[in-house]
């Protein structure tokens, strides 16, 4: 008990120290404008930019280009499902974006979203509104219908399968749009003449909307509903928020835009008082167009700075404290394989300081199919090359997976040479 608490109060005053200094670490450079960002459940990145789409199986270190190597306007995952917007319709990949096949889905769409009962919504941009598809994209129906100077910016899902939309028209009205059948009929609930630019939920099911202001008012600033939309208070009015997010401690980290305000914005207690996050990296200056976050708490940000230098930011640490093995940067010599390549065997060895109980070990192919679960009860564990089925598998590139106490740790490559 000593030990852990040791661990855990050393790893506190390190988050501090690296929170103050330096929270982001650059981990992709283009010259083209990067658009959109998304993680697997194996925890692959996805980075889509007017370039095409572009994948990384280790956190950022490598990245691979995909066959898809024009626009990626938009994407997101259903279940194994890769969906993404090439700007003239919306493609899908169940291999990482090797290969592609097409949806009934053929206009344009800058938004694709996937709630969880595996509907997908797609926004067309401006005017038209929001599709949806309740059967993998092959057929899709208008279920939200906007005028033509509207524009769906966000959609989110409560714990309860309530959707929000937030929309913005830069005539001044926009506004906050709520469905609680799944998407199939909206209704506006308010947030009128607010350029409404991201859309968050905690885990209280608070709702809370990012916004813009519109030409007319510029009222901008965050907004809080703690039922469901039903009313809304104003958090802030000092920023002009492009996006937000919230992690699992219902931290609340926002993007801005404007005049010595850019840069990430923080809030620990719901939206009452709000931390300017200082780094050498994103400064003032620095609009954040983008943010996301992990299931591990991590931080991704897009920052299009100029014609030729577009970001990819990922936070030095997790936002997390909680959690001690997630906090380390690097994860890296948590878990390793020798050899690599290898065939057909090889050994994994788990870090000496990880509790052995509860560890294990999944492999999977290149489509993300899951091939063999390994108990890492010693410290080690080997595997023969073969699947559950006692058969041999074919050669070529692996992945494995680092579980601990049901959750996901790391994910790392291995080559089967045969």
């Amino acid at each position: 008990m000593l030990k852990k608490l040791v661990l855990v109060s050393i790893i506190s005053l390190q988050f501090i120290f690296v929170f103050a200094q330096n929270f982001w670490d650059p981990i992709y450079d283009t010259d083209s404008r990067i658009r959109c960002f998304t993680q697997n459940s194996l925890g692959f990145l996805f980075v889509g930019s007017n370039d095409g789409l572009i994948v990384s199986f280790d956190e950022g270190n490598e990245w691979i280009e995909t066959s898809l190597n024009e626009y990626c306007i938009a994407m997101n995952f259903n279940s194994d499902t890769l969906y993404c917007s090439d700007g003239s319709r919306i493609i899908k990949s169940i291999d990482y974006g090797s290969s592609w096949d097409t949806t009934g889905y053929n206009q344009y769409c800058d938004l694709i979203f996937c709630d969880s009962q595996n509907n997908i919504f797609a926004s067309f941009g401006f005017g038209i509104g929001v599709y949806k598809s309740n059967d993998g994209g092959v057929n899709w129906n208008l279920v939200l219908e906007l005028s033509a100077t509207m524009i769906t910016k966000s959609i989110i899902e409560t714990s309860e399968g309530v959707l929000f939309a937030g929309v913005t028209d830069y005539f001044g009205t926009g506004g906050v749009y709520r469905s609680i059948n799944h998407g199939d009929d909206w209704e506006y609930i308010g947030l009128g003449s607010h350029y409404i630019s991201s859309l968050a939920v905690d885990s209280s099911n608070n709702i809370y909307a990012g916004s813009r202001g519109n030409h007319f008012t510029f009222i901008a600033g965050v907004y809080i509903s703690t039922d469901l939309g039903i009313s809304w208070d104003i958090l802030t009015n000092s920023y002009l928020v492009e996006s937000m997010i919230i992690n699992s401690d219902d931290e609340i980290y926002i993007g801005c835009s404007g005049y010595n305000q850019s840069g990430v914005y923080s809030s620990d207690d719901y939206g009452e008082t709000w931390e300017y996050i200082e780094s050498d990296l994103i400064t003032m200056n620095s609009a954040i167009q983008g943010l996301y976050i992990t299931d591990e708490d991590y931080i991704y940000a897009i920052n299009n700075n100029d014609a030729d230098h577009n970001y990819l930011y990922k936070s030095v640490q997790t936002t997390n404290i909680v959690n001690p093995m997630v906090i380390d940067k690097s994860k890296d010599d948590l878990i390793y394989n020798y050899p690599n390549p290898f065939n057909p065997n090889t050994t994994f060895m788990v870090n000496e300081l990880i509790d052995k109980k509860d560890v294990q070990i999944d492999i999977f192919n290149i489509k993300g199919q899951l091939i063999r679960s390994i108990q890492s009860n010693y410290g080690y564990a080997s595997w023969d090359g073969r699947n559950y089925n006692n058969n041999e598998v074919s050669s070529g590139l692996y992945f494995y997976s680092l579980t601990i106490n049901n959750s996901l740790i790391i994910t790392k490559k291995m080559f089967l040479l045969k």
